[in-house]
């Protein structure tokens, strides 16, 4: 394996294993560094819109009945619905 192909998978390696801690990647850090403050608003409110729908269980019209699975509604967090 070439050196350069070493390099891209150590960086993917190292990518994959910030995820599940909430981790930016350094060129999403970059792309928002070049953003003016309405772009920036913008990215808030998307972010908050996917937030807000992570957060909810899909409708049944999202879910054929080819992979229909069984939904968790709500878990307790902590004494704490979600």
């Amino acid at each position: 394996m070439s050196r350069l192909e070493r390099d891209r998978q150590e960086a993917d390696r190292q990518r994959r294993a910030g995820r599940p801690k909430g981790e930016l990647t350094q060129s999403l850090k970059d792309k928002l560094q070049n953003c003016n403050v309405a772009q920036l608003q913008r990215v808030k409110k998307a972010c908050y819109w996917h937030i807000k729908r992570q957060r909810n269980p899909p409708n049944e019209h999202d879910c054929p009945a080819k992979y229909t699975r069984l939904v968790l509604t709500s878990v307790t967090v902590k004494g704490n619905v979600r």
